[in-house]
């Protein structure tokens, strides 16, 4: 459904994701992870983006807040980031070996 309204915008599903959050109140701020320029020209566009009433209320439809829920990362990862699962616990730390020219992890 993303992808319909971005192609009736000329927009891609990233951007209308984006002007969506924009559009839902001053009190909304969302924070895109941006690695390369083409991307960040992307991500700013989103902000010239409007919808109208229409469009507004299929993604609102489509996207309530209650069903939008759940870690921003899958499990598998979740350690790449400092946090073991969905608890949020940091993961334990590993175990390190002292040598006489100093520490060195296993």
């Amino acid at each position: 459904m993303v992808r319909d309204v971005a192609r009736g915008c000329g927009a891609t599903p990233a951007q209308v994701s984006l002007a969506w959050l924009l559009h839902r109140g001053d009190d909304i701020v969302p924070i895109p992870g941006t690695k390369r320029r083409p991307t960040l020209e992307e991500n700013l566009a989103a902000a010239e983006l409007t919808f109208g009433p229409d469009e507004l209320r299929r993604l609102d439809t489509a996207l309530p807040p209650s069903v939008v829920a759940g870690s921003r990362y899958p499990e598998s990862v979740m350690h790449m980031n400092g946090r073991c699962g969905l608890s949020g616990q940091k993961p334990p730390r590993r175990a390190v070996r002292r040598t006489r020219y100093g520490r060195m992890g296993r």
